[in-house]
């Protein structure tokens, strides 16, 4: 056949198409009986009526096109010919068109009014859009580089932005949906966290409630002078120390540690909540509580007698308990300080009056009224630290970072990067060995009055013992050496630390090497660590010779479910606090592309020859980095940002030669 012939039998084929007026359902429903497979000179007879034989070729043609747009009524055969679809598959070729066409008109509209808003316009998504704008808000929340195809090309690619989940982020960004400020670990967060408006409603007037019910005998300790020394911005103060002198004039201290458990029943619909979120949540912008925050404001120590579960003990001169006990108790209103203000009290004890002319009058009040207590405190204190060092406890204290965020006007936001304080030095360090001093009561309590307990351990790695017995370590040596290098025990200690066992729950007690105690519990944050009040609620029902509300099948059970979500909760703690820091660093970068950052190698251990984990030591974070040129633990370098993306977590730095 030549050219010219070629061109008139598709000119008569599209003429013949024009010309036909029967609907594809309609054939299909005139061939769907018919066995076996349909010719296309059948099906040119129905549709163009009787077929002339000079034009049968062209009519055939044109039957053969049409039955093949007839949109999925009939499928080709090998003989030759078409048969007809089964009537099932006939409805979901339909169903799928009709929601193809709908997501497309749905797609054009979307497109349409994020062009308007971009432009300025007031538009409300709404529909199909608002599905739409859901479907890129967890686009955006995927790992950066992910892609997805139909929002990418049908959506991302037409209004100009990469077709990448970045450019999901960048498109929510410039229609204000989200914004630079987003922390985007919260949304990615799938487990319970924190509690709605409906959750909180008549917890206040449960708690009210409970307080008015007979309860056993509680020892009053209400005389006694009790301090919750914690941070200035505190909202949970849930634990509080005393010095008790007994009837012999000797010393006790006490920890008091606020009685949840009196207001919570074990396995009731608070506690299964509670059990849910595992843990308070704390972010530099806000925190997502444990438990409802009516717990926070009733609970929490302060003005007015509160119930307590107090751990008491009486300390030789080496640190060693003589004597202890737990006890259910009322505490007296507890006096918040904070650490800052315990520590000038305490430096000028020791002769340091430098800053006292700028003391407030509730400070000089603080120290001529209660000095003597501290004094009685830091004694106590310095003394189990030198135990615990004798039993060859691990002690480190990393500079981790510490952000804090301060709203500035509608949207906007300030945040302000340091490092942490050092917890094991001053009022700091004597709280914290007064923490371990409870959970160790706590073990002891449980094991002599054999009840089911989760006792807490954690093992060095082998040989690191007697490596960490002598020393600790303070993070301001990062600064000691200035620009040359860090100690090389600081380093070789950091470097060993990754080799600490995980902390480990069972149900026998175990000797807490980390700690260097014979047996520990964790009992002092029970508005903010489930673990905590679970071993609360075993406690308040032995003191009160009640049934216990788990046994050690119980816990069993239950504790997984707990580890899991409170290992994610502090992984997105992590993770929070440093997508600020990212953020601090993405906003300095911009202002000055060149800025140069101190360092320090912190591991050699990557396994990459060339690859080494570095130690930001303005910031506190740690990054893993590529360096052609050999690297010491320890060495302390000068870095530029080449990447920084807080929203995917992403950090890339370079070593200046």
């Amino acid at each position: 056949m030549g050219l010219e012939a070629a061109r008139g039998v598709v000119e008569g084929v599209e003429e013949r198409l024009k010309l036909v007026r029967v609907e594809a359902r309609e054939v299909w429903e005139r061939f769907e009986g018919v066995e076996g497979w349909i010719s296309c000179e059948e099906v040119a007879r129905y549709i163009f009526g009787s077929v002339e034989e000079e034009s049968s070729f062209v009519c055939g043609l044109a039957a053969h096109r049409y039955l093949g747009l007839a949109g999925g009524y009939f499928e080709w055969t090998a003989h030759g010919g078409y048969s007809c679809r089964e009537r099932e598959a006939v409805r979901m070729e339909r169903e799928w068109e009709e929601r193809e066409a709908r997501e497309r008109e749905a797609r054009e509209r979307f497109i349409e009014e994020v062009r308007g808003r971009l432009e300025g316009r007031e538009v409300e998504f709404a529909g199909g859009s608002a599905e739409l704008l859901e479907r890129l808000k967890r686009y955006a929340l995927c790992e950066m580089g992910s892609v997805d195809g139909e929002l990418g090309e049908k959506v991302l690619k037409r209004l100009g932005y990469r077709e990448r989940s970045e450019g999901a982020h960048r498109l929510l960004v410039d229609l204000g949906v989200f914004s630079k400020c987003t922390n985007p670990h919260v949304q990615r967060y799938v487990w319970k966290l924190g509690y709605g408006e409906g959750e909180e409603s008549g917890v206040e007037e449960e708690l009210r409630g409970r307080e008015r019910r007979e309860e056993g005998e509680r020892v009053d300790l209400s005389e006694f002078a009790a301090f919750a020394i914690d941070d200035s911005g505190a909202r949970e103060v849930d634990d509080a120390i005393s010095v008790v002198r007994d009837k012999r004039g000797r010393d006790w201290v006490y920890v008091h540690v606020v009685d949840v458990s009196f207001y919570v029943e074990a396995n009731s619909v608070i506690d299964l909540g509670a059990r849910e979120r595992g843990i308070t949540v704390y972010l530099p912008e806000r925190h997502f509580g444990m438990l409802p925050s009516a717990f926070e404001r009733r609970l929490s120590f302060g003005d007015g007698r509160r119930r307590a579960l107090s751990f008491g003990a009486l300390l030789n001169e080496a640190g060693e308990v003589e004597e202890w006990e737990v006890v259910r108790s009322y505490v007296g209103a507890v006096r918040r300080v904070t650490f800052e203000e315990v520590d000038e009290v305490m430096e000028a004890a020791r002769g340091r009056r430098l800053l006292e002319s700028r003391w407030s009058e509730e400070l000089w009040e603080l120290k001529r009224v209660n000095e003597h207590v501290f004094r009685r405190l830091l004694d106590f204190a310095t003394k189990r630290r030198a135990l615990r060092l004798n039993s060859r406890a691990a002690m480190l204290c990393l500079p981790d970072p510490m952000v804090r965020v301060e709203r500035v006007g509608g949207d906007g936001v300030r945040a302000y990067v340091g490092l942490q304080r050092d917890w094991l030095m001053g009022a700091r360090g004597m709280v914290t060995e007064f923490m371990l001093l409870a959970g160790e009561l706590a073990a002891r309590f449980a094991g002599a009055r054999r009840i089911p307990f989760l006792y807490e351990s954690q093992r060095l790695a082998s040989g690191l013992a007697s490596e960490l017995a002598s020393f600790f370590v303070y993070y301001r040596d990062l600064y000691e050496e200035g620009e040359r290098s860090l100690s090389a025990r600081w380093c070789g200690q950091l470097e060993q630390m990754r080799g600490v066992g995980t902390k480990v729950w069972s149900s026998e007690a175990r000797r807490h090497e980390v700690h260097g105690l014979p047996c520990y519990a964790g009992v002092t944050s029970p508005l903010r660590r489930y673990t905590d009040l679970m071993m609360h609620y075993q406690i308040q029902a032995s003191l009160s010779r009640r049934r216990l509300p788990f046994s050690s099948q119980e816990l069993a059970r239950v504790l997984p479910g707990v580890r899991e979500v409170v290992s994610r909760a502090k992984q997105l703690a992590r993770r929070g606090t440093r997508f600020w820091v990212l953020g601090c660093l993405e906003e300095l970068s911009r202002r000055d592309g060149n800025r140069r950052y101190r360092a320090v190698v912190s591991s050699t251990r990557t396994g990459h020859k060339s690859e080494y984990a570095v130690r930001l030591m303005d910031f506190g974070i740690e990054e893993k980095m590529f360096c052609r040129r050999s690297l010491r633990l320890g060495q302390v370098l000068s870095v530029r940002v080449e990447v920084v993306n807080p929203f995917y977590d992403v950090l890339v730095l370079k070593a200046e030669d």
